[in-house]
């Protein structure tokens, strides 16, 4: 059990930086549902009242409900600016029809009241995500020794499935490198007694090779150096063993 000896990150970081692969136990779980689920909530409530929030700038000076972001810059509501339109529209007609003119607390009154809601209901949000983090967090640190054996156990396991595949990985290019070298000896008449450089910096080695019914490429002979002198050009393979057989003899 974790004692408590180091600091110990923000819930809502710690949980964020979770890796993936750990197996659980079913109070972590459950505590992991129910934080997601809180994230979810707030989330869903931000897009259904997002006319609602501070983050549209205002549309000229003189607006009359606004407030100052941590930018220093002046921003408001999209229903507090679509208040606004209806009150110009209103007093429009009431110019045009002889009318009193309206109560603009009619119009700027329920976005107003709306906003408010919006801020206090965000902050009840915020407290139900940080305490079901903080929820979170404690019982997975109930559990952290626990996990750290169980990432050494499945690192131990890795190394050995790694070990395992690298000694495989170079019994197959001794294999693949053997097996071209054979080829040159043989596809050349015996006139290549050694790869003249394959592998050497600057050439592409053996796991270039690619075979086509049998056959390989002009191009691969030539990064292989499979050459009479070590050319990049006099390949010395046997046009029968090359994809598109005597033409590749007479563009030489």
């Amino acid at each position: 059990m974790f004692d408590g000896s180091y600091a110990v990150p923000d819930a809502k970081f710690l949980v964020s930086m979770i890796p993936s692969g750990f197996r659980f136990s079913d109070a972590v779980e459950k505590a992991s549902k129910e934080y997601r689920e809180a994230v979810a909530r707030k989330t869903q409530y931000e897009a259904e009242n997002a006319d609602h929030a501070t983050n549209v700038g205002i549309p000229h000076r003189n607006f009359p409900h606004c407030w100052r972001g941590e930018n220093e810059q002046l921003y408001t509501t999209r229903a507090l600016i679509d208040a606004e339109a209806k009150l110009k529209d209103a007093y429009l007609k009431a110019v045009e029809e002889g009318k009193a003119f309206p109560d603009s607390d009619e119009f700027y009154g329920p976005a107003l009241k709306r906003h408010e809601e919006y801020l206090k209901a965000l902050e009840a949000f915020e407290l139900v995500v940080n305490k079901a983090a903080n929820k979170y967090r404690s019982a997975i640190l109930n559990e952290i020794d626990d996990l750290a054996i169980q990432a050494v156990r499945d690192a131990d396991e890795a190394k050995a499935e790694y070990v395992e595949a690298e000694v495989a990985y170079r019994r197959a290019q001794a294999k693949l490198a053997g097996a071209v070298n054979r080829f040159a000896f043989a596809g050349s008449g015996g006139r290549i007694h050694s790869r003249n450089g394959i592998g050497m910096k600057g050439f592409g080695g053996p796991e270039l090779w690619e075979s086509h019914d049998g056959r390989i490429t002009p191009e691969l002979a030539r990064a292989l150096r499979l050459t009479a002198n070590g050319s990049a050009v006099d390949i010395a393979i046997h046009p029968r063993y090359l994809v598109g057989g005597e033409s590749v003899m007479k563009e030489k």
